[in-house]
C-alpha cells in the first residue's frame, strides 16, 4: 500500500508538471504566470532593392579559342594573360583563332583555366 501512494504522489506531480509545462501560454521568459500581455502584431515590411546594373568594361585582345556548345570564349590580352569568358548568347560565328578582337564584357576575368567569372556582352573583331 505504502509503495501505491508513492506512486500516485510521483505520478500526480509529473502530471502537474507536464501541464504548466503545456499550459499554452505565450508569455516571453520572466514574465510571471497569469500576467502574460496580450499578443502583439508586428508589421513586417519587406523592400526589395533592385540589383545594382553589372559594370561593364572592354579588353583589346586576341582570340586563342571558341566553344560554341560549351558557351565559351579563351582570349590573350596584350600582356600575354589567358583570360576565359562565358558567350552569353553573344554570336562568335566567323571568328577564328588569331583574329583580334575588342571584348565588352560583365564580371571578372579569370585566368584560362576553370569556370569564367566574365560574361561576355558584346564582341567585335578589329581587324
Amino acid at each position: 500500500m505504502q509503495h501505491r501512494k508513492l506512486f500516485l504522489a510521483a505520478a500526480g506531480a509529473a502530471l502537474a508538471i507536464a501541464l504548466t509545462a503545456c499550459s499554452g501560454t505565450d508569455a516571453p521568459a520572466g514574465t510571471p504566470a497569469g500576467t502574460a500581455s496580450a499578443p502583439q502584431e508586428s508589421a513586417v515590411v519587406e523592400t526589395q532593392t533592385p540589383a545594382p546594373e553589372a559594370e561593364s568594361h572592354t579588353l583589346q585582345a586576341t582570340l586563342n579559342s571558341v566553344d560554341t556548345g560549351l558557351d565559351f570564349l579563351v582570349a590573350v590580352d596584350e600582356n600575354g594573360n589567358y583570360c576565359r569568358f562565358n558567350l552569353g548568347g553573344v554570336d562568335a560565328d566567323g571568328l577564328e583563332p588569331g583574329d583580334s578582337i575588342q571584348i565588352t564584357y560583365t564580371g571578372t576575368l579569370s585566368d584560362g583555366e576553370g569556370e569564367p567569372t566574365a560574361t561576355i556582352t558584346a564582341l567585335e573583331k578589329t581587324s
